[in-house]
């Protein structure tokens, strides 16, 4: 009788934790993230120490990444507002997605992805522009994927899923650690990995006429494995009440 109610007992126990992890996927919450600029940020700089940075006409449908004109290289920035976890979430999974109106780059210059850390302000800083090899040295920046974007390759769709680098929802979940709220800025940078005054690429902004061309980020919002664990501890009293 002791075997069969231990065997019972076990059968229940992984049956609970089926139901734990069911309840934790039926809670997730995937959410698209569109880019929130109202206008197109392109940042030109120069060779010089310190590099001489303007800015581009907001007006953009789309920000260029590498030659702009003479010495000057661009770079651009897509902003997304985070959404607002409440206590126990957090993000379990994320995926940056841009599209390419062009990609005249010359071969070997590539562009690498960045999160630029938070900020209350959608506002763009000087200090956001940067071309050259990885990383780049400003504490502010983390590099995600390096060669997110092969230079002279195909227009259209990229996607940071299932690249190789830092996951997006690590760096997403640093930014709350560190601070930052819902309704909060977070941008990312993609960049030439040199200063290369030849060739350039191009992505659509939320300028763009058509949505479908327009930055998103997909996040997918669970709660913490603490409250899982929880779950877990409940279910594992209830057994041993019922043992008693």
């Amino acid at each position: 009788m002791k075997k069969l109610a231990q065997a019972k007992n076990k059968v229940l126990f992984s049956s609970l934790m089926v139901l734990v992890f069911a309840v934790a996927a039926a809670n997730a919450a995937p959410i698209t993230l569109s880019d929130a600029q109202t206008q197109g940020i392109e940042i030109y700089g120069t060779s010089d120490e310190p590099p001489t940075i303007t800015f581009s006409d907001p007006g953009r449908d789309n920000i260029r990444v590498g030659r702009r004109d003479g010495d000057r290289v661009s770079t651009g920035l897509f902003a997304f507002e985070l959404p607002v976890l409440q206590p126990g979430e957090f993000i379990a999974t994320a995926s940056l997605t841009g599209v390419l109106d062009y990609n005249n780059a010359d071969t070997g210059h590539n562009a690498d992805l960045y999160g630029l850390n938070y900020r209350s302000s959608i506002d763009v800083l000087e200090s956001d522009w940067y071309s050259g090899p990885a990383p780049d040295p400003s504490a502010d920046a983390t590099m995600l994927h390096q060669t997110w974007v092969e230079g002279g390759g195909p227009s259209g769709s990229v996607s940071t899923s299932g690249a190789t680098g830092v996951e997006i929802a690590d760096f997403l979940n640093a930014q709350y650690a560190n601070g930052a709220e819902g309704g909060e800025f977070v941008f990312f940078r993609p960049n030439y990995d040199e200063f290369a005054t030849s060739g350039r690429m191009a992505f659509f902004t939320a300028l763009a006429t058509n949505p479908d061309n327009h930055a998103t980020l997909d996040v997918t919002i669970i709660p913490e494995p603490s409250t899982l664990a929880l779950l877990g501890l409940a279910g594992l009293a209830l057994l041993k009440r019922r043992r008693i």
